[in-house]
C-alpha cells in the first residue's frame, strides 16, 4: 500500500508556543494535564499557557474545526488509530478540562464507534508494521463540525485506497468519498444517530479536510445547514445542500428538489445557501437552506449567507456609470430588511468570511486585504496590515484599523473582547498578542509572544481563530488553556489528575435514554 501523508505543512504545529508574563508561576506540564476552570461560564481569558494544552505531544499533527465551552472537535494523528485509518488520521472530540481525547473509529464490522485514546506520538515510522487488514486502507477526510451544550455534530468522509502500489510516491489524485454525519453525546461519547450525506462527494483541493463544505445551526438551533459543492461545470456531479433536524438528523429540505442535477451546471456553496449557474441561462439561482426559497441573481455577486444574512454586491452599474463605486448589501432572510454596507466591505472581506473554527461567535472578522499575510506600504515604505470586525448585518465595522509595522495574523472574539495575534517581523521571531475592547477600540493588554520555528510557509504567528472561557483555539496550532481572566486573578496550580480506575471505554452506536471604532 502506498503511504499517504497528511498535513505535512503543519507537522510542527504542535510546537508553537505563547509566552506571556503571567505564566512565570506555573509549569506548562501541569496545564497539559489539567487546566484551571474559568471563574464564570462567560469569563474572558487574559493570559494563556506557553505551550499547547492539546494536543498533548509535540509530535501529534492536529487541526481544530469547532470549539464550545470546554469541548473541541477536529482531527489528529493517533497512534492507536493506525490500525483503522491511513497514518492514524481520525476525527476527535476533546474535553480540554482533562484534557481527554475521544477518537472516532470504525470497528471490524464497519460500524462507527468512539474510544478514549492517548496522544503518545505519531509513531509513523512503525506504520507499516501495523498494517494487518484491509481497514488500514481507509482514508479519512475531515469535514466541518458543530458543538452545542450536549452534543457534537461531525461530518466525516472516507474512501478506500486502491491496492496498486506501483505508482509514484506522491499522493494519489483526490478521491470521491462517502460522507456521513454523526451526532455524538459529549458526556459519554455515545453515537446517538447518524446519516449518510453522499456516496460520492469530491474531496476538493486538500488531502485531509474538505475545503468546500460549510456547516451551521439555524437561528433557533433546531436544524443544521450543510452545503458542499465541486464548483465546476459538469453533469451528474455531486453537491450537498441540506437542512437536517438536530434531533435525529432527518432531512427537512434538500436543495436537489430545486436545483436537480442538470448538465452544464456549476454549483457554488455560499455557506447557508447554494448557487446554481447554468451555461444555457443568464444569472445564478440562489437556494436558501433556512427556508427553502430561491431567487435569480442577475445583477448580484454573492459573497456569503451566514447567520441568516445574505451578503452581496450590486453589479448592475451601466457602462455610463462605471466610474461609480460598487455597492454592497446585506439582507435579513427572516425580516426581508436590506442594509447598504459601507464601501470597505469588498476590500476588507474578499471571500473569506466563514470561520475556520465553528464557535458561538457570529461576528465577521477579516484581515484587510486578500488574506492574513497581505500588507500595504505607504509612501514612507511602512508596512501596515489591518483588521475589520463586523457584527451580523452591520452597515459599518465595529472596529477597523491598520497598524504600522504589524502584520495581523488572525483574530478571535469572546463577548466584547477581541484577541489579535501579529506575525513576527524580526529575527528573534517575537510576535504580539493584543486584547482589545470592541465597543471602545481601546487596548486592554498587549504582550510579546515567542513563536516556535515551524516548517509552514507562513509560520510566524499564532493562527488564532476562536476563543472560549477555557482558552485560545488555533485551527492548526492547537489549544492554549487560559491561566487568568479579566477582572480575576490566576487560580492555584492544578494538581495532577487521579488515574482512571477503569480502562478507556469503547462506545457503540446506541440511542440515548431521554435525558465602530477605527484606530
Amino acid at each position: 500500500m502506498r503511504r499517504r501523508t497528511f498535513l505535512t505543512a503543519t507537522a510542527a504545529a504542535g510546537a508553537a508556543v505563547i509566552a506571556l508574563p503571567v505564566m512565570n508561576a506555573y509549569s506548562p506540564s501541569w496545564f497539559r494535564k489539567s487546566p484551571p476552570k474559568p471563574p464564570t461560564p462567560d469569563a474572558a481569558p487574559s493570559a494563556f499557557t506557553n505551550e499547547p494544552t492539546w494536543p498533548t505531544t509535540e509530535t501529534t499533527t492536529a487541526t481544530i474545526t469547532a470549539a464550545h465551552n470546554r469541548y473541541l472537535c477536529g482531527g489528529a494523528t493517533i497512534s492507536e488509530a493506525q490500525k483503522y485509518f491511513t497514518e492514524g488520521w481520525c476525527p476527535v472530540i476533546v474535553d480540554v478540562s482533562g484534557p481527554t481525547t475521544r477518537a472516532i473509529l470504525l470497528d471490524n464490522n464497519g460500524t462507527w464507534i468512539t474510544k478514549v485514546v492517548e496522544h503518545d506520538s505519531d509513531d509513523r515510522e512503525n506504520y507499516y508494521e501495523k498494517e494487518a487488514s484491509a481497514s488500514d486502507r481507509t482514508t479519512i477526510v475531515l469535514g466541518p463540525a458543530l458543538l452545542d451544550d450536549d452534543h457534537a455534530y461531525l461530518v466525516i468522509g472516507s474512501f478506500t485506497e486502491p491496492e496498486d502500489t506501483t505508482s509514484s510516491s506522491s499522493p494519489p489524485r483526490k478521491e470521491n468519498t462517502s460522507v456521513v454525519m454523526l451526532k455524538i453525546r459529549l458526556s459519554d461519547g455515545a453515537i446517538t444517530t447518524s446519516t449518510t450525506l453522499s456516496e460520492n462527494f469530491p474531496t476538493g483541493y486538500s488531502d485531509d479536510t474538505y475545503s468546500n463544505m460549510y456547516l451551521s445551526f439555524t437561528e433557533d438551533r433546531s436544524a443544521l445547514l450543510l452545503t458542499g459543492s465541486d464548483d465546476i461545470y459538469g453533469a451528474d456531479h455531486e453537491y450537498i445542500g441540506l437542512r437536517l433536524s438536530t434531533d435525529d438528523l432527518s432531512t427537512h429540505f434538500d436543495a436537489h428538489s430545486i436545483i436537480g442535477n442538470q448538465p452544464d451546471t456549476k454549483i457554488t456553496s455560499y455557506g447557508q445557501a447554494l448557487g446554481a449557474t447554468y451555461q444555457s441561462a443568464k444569472g445564478e439561482t440562489i437556494v436558501f437552506l433556512t427556508n427553502g426559497t430561491q431567487e435569480t441573481a442577475e445583477a448580484e455577486f454573492s459573497y456569503i449567507v451566514r447567520d441568516g444574512w445574505y451578503y452581496y454586491m450590486d453589479v448592475s452599474l451601466s457602462v455610463e456609470n462605471r466610474d461609480n463605486a460598487a455597492r454592497y448589501y446585506a439582507r435579513n432572510l427572516t425580516s426581508g430588511q436590506t442594509i447598504e454596507l459601507d464601501d470597505t466591505w469588498g476590500s476588507d472581506t474578499g471571500n473569506h468570511v466563514w470561520p475556520d473554527i465553528a464557535s458561538d461567535q457570529q461576528t465577521i472578522i477579516t484581515t484587510i486585504g486578500k488574506d492574513s499575510t497581505s500588507t500595504v506600504k505607504d509612501s514612507a515604505n511602512t508596512v501596515t496590515a489591518g483588521l475589520a470586525v463586523r457584527p451580523p448585518g452591520a452597515s459599518v465595522p465595529a472596529l477597523r484599523w491598520r497598524r504600522e509595522n504589524k502584520k495581523v495574523k488572525r483574530a478571535g472574539i469572546l463577548g466584547d473582547t477581541l484577541y489579535v495575534t501579529y506575525s513576527s517581523t524580526d529575527s528573534n521571531r517575537n510576535a504580539r498578542l493584543e486584547l482589545m475592547s470592541v465597543s471602545t477600540g481601546e487596548t486592554i493588554s498587549e504582550a510579546d509572544a515567542k513563536i516556535a520555528e515551524s516548517t509552514t510557509t507562513d509560520s510566524s504567528g499564532l493562527d488564532l481563530t476562536a476563543v472560549t472561557p477555557w482558552g485560545l483555539a488555533s485551527h492548526r496550532n492547537g489549544f492554549y488553556a487560559a491561566t487568568s481572566w479579566l477582572d480575576s486573578t490566576p487560580g492555584p496550580a492544578p494538581s495532577a489528575p487521579t488515574p482512571p480506575t477503569t480502562p478507556p471505554s469503547t462506545t457503540n452506536s446506541t440511542e440515548p435514554s431521554p435525558s465602530t471604532t477605527e484606530t
